[in-house]
């Protein structure tokens, strides 16, 4: 920066945090904050940069290191953690099932406002914060069986949300699909705890068995362009797997709990790879039917659609949600608690590098990509990031690891995208023949039922049915989002896999 004679400042270094955390890399955006300091004069962090890491923090599931800096946010830099910092350690915290500093956490905060200190007032105060705090901590605590608290903070939630209904109703789109997401999770909580309660609050001996569920939990890496996990020796793939766990999915406290212990959690891995680092499904799987057709959404975001999908077709398939972020796949994660969904598991990395490195080939049955991400937003065909997944490459590998006759559905609300998309797979080939042919009976679940072709491949115009992997039809987050008006059309491809 010096160099091309830019003084570095705060906004320069919050923007070079961004970018490392967007990326995934923690460890980067940490030694930026480290390198602050360091310069003459040194340029000192505010909540804005310092929220920025934490939220990174989350995107991976460092829970060490948001805590850590949590704590020095007061300790090192004499600032007051805000609104922002509280929610995103909290989620962290709660992730980790960490409940006893969770515990502490918000009673320091209820201290302080009890105190009438401004800043603690304003972070309980806040209809959001209010109920994201509370439902995290009830979510930790219903992870962990203990009921009573979850019980408590459950309805500390639910009083929060009560309080501000006039609130939500007003604001911005963002806001409003935010509480309306908050409510969702807040029922289906509920309904978790009354399953396993019959609707008493009393306390159970009975917990839920997270040892079972983790074991079809593979987190491989956040890391966008990894050289993490995705890149371990195959020999040291379980114990990298088991690591990961142990510090992002609550692993410690279950260990610390006597519910697992670490050789056994990487134990399971193990027994679940082959020796080329590829999952053995039938012995993944072996509780809801190793020999039931593998079905995979890519691209999974929160988990609500391909958990709904397992729930539906619980003794008719196996269902593997892949998704980059790690929040993300946590959530999937209590989704697959909460619904004790033995027929689901989730990837958490890169998926273009889990398919090709770690799902056998000619395994499963249907792949689904809903509303995948675009390469640019702007427009301008120039504009391409290198990032983009749905490339011909990408299309290539899900070939490989389809069955016979195996299908591809994508489904989207960007028109031109899904042109583009379709165009890319009627050019696929393999020695002069063709990769994937046109699904030409596909059922609609709504839509006006026409059609358009690209290279030979049908765009269709509605929802995909059964036929094209999607057994239930199911209100995603984008749907909410959008449902006041734009972005209701609607556009899918569906492909089946041609034996070349």
């Amino acid at each position: 920066m010096r160099s091309a004679g830019v003084t570095p400042n705060v906004v320069i270094y919050t923007t070079l945090l961004k970018g490392h955390c967007a990326a995934g890399d923690t460890p980067a955006a940490l030694k930026l904050i480290d390198a602050m300091s360091k310069e003459d004069p040194p340029v000192v962090p505010d909540l804005r940069s310092l929220n920025t890491f934490i939220r990174g923090c989350i995107r991976v599931g460092d829970i060490e290191a948001a805590h850590s800096l949590f704590i020095q946010i007061k300790q090192k830099w004499g600032l007051e953690p805000d609104a922002t910092s509280y929610k995103y350690c909290v989620k962290l915290l709660a992730q980790g099932l960490r409940f006893q500093d969770l515990k502490c956490l918000l009673k320091e905060l209820r201290k302080a406002a009890g105190k009438g200190e401004e800043a603690s007032v304003a972070v309980l105060s806040g209809l959001e914060n209010g109920i994201a705090l509370h439902l995290d901590v009830a979510s930790a605590a219903a992870m962990l069986g203990k009921w009573p608290a979850a019980w408590s903070n459950l309805e500390r939630a639910k009083e929060a949300m009560s309080k501000g209904n006039g609130e939500a109703e007003g604001g911005e789109l963002f806001n409003q699909t935010r509480l309306k997401e908050l409510g969702i999770e807040m029922k289906r909580l509920e309904s978790f705890l009354r399953a396993n309660q019959g609707g008493s609050e009393e306390s159970s001996v009975v917990s839920p068995d997270l040892p079972s569920y983790l074991s079809r939990c593979f987190v491989f890496s956040s890391l966008l362009s990894s050289e993490d996990v995705n890149e371990t020796p195959v020999n040291e793939l379980a114990g990298a797997l088991s690591r990961k766990t142990l510090s992002t999915m609550g692993g410690v406290e279950l260990v610390r709990r006597d519910q697992t212990t670490k050789e056994e959690i990487e134990s399971q891995y193990d027994r679940n790879l082959t020796e080329k680092g590829k999952i053995k499904w039938k012995k993944l799987f072996k509780e809801s039917g190793g020999d039931l057709p593998l079905k995979m959404e890519i691209c999974s975001g929160n988990g609500d659609w391909v958990a709904a999908q397992a729930d539906s077709e619980s003794s008719k398939a196996n269902w593997v949600a892949l998704e980059l972020r790690h929040d993300r796949v946590y959530s999937i994660y209590s989704r697959m608690v909460y619904g004790s969904l033995s027929n689901l598991a989730v990837l958490g990395g890169d998926a273009s590098s889990i398919v090709e490195r770690n799902v056998k080939k000619e395994t499963v049955s249907q792949v689904c990509i809903n509303f995948p991400e675009p390469p640019h937003w702007s427009g301008n065909e120039s504009a391409e990031s290198k990032l983009h997944l749905l490339t011909p490459a990408f299309f290539l590998a899900l070939w490989k690891i389809l069955k016979s006759k195996g299908r591809l559905t994508i489904f989207s609300d960007n028109y031109l995208y899904c042109q583009s998309l379709a165009a890319s797979l009627g050019q696929l080939s393999k020695g002069g023949k063709s990769l994937y042919k046109s699904n030409d009976k596909a059922s609609i679940t709504s839509g006006d039922g026409g059609h358009e072709l690209h290279n030979g491949v049908r765009l269709y115009y509605g929802i995909p049915g059964p036929d094209s992997g999607h057994a239930v039809n199911v209100t995603s987050y984008f749907d909410r989002f959008w449902e006041r008006g734009q972005h209701t059309e609607r556009y899918f491809i569906a492909v089946i896999k041609v034996d070349n």
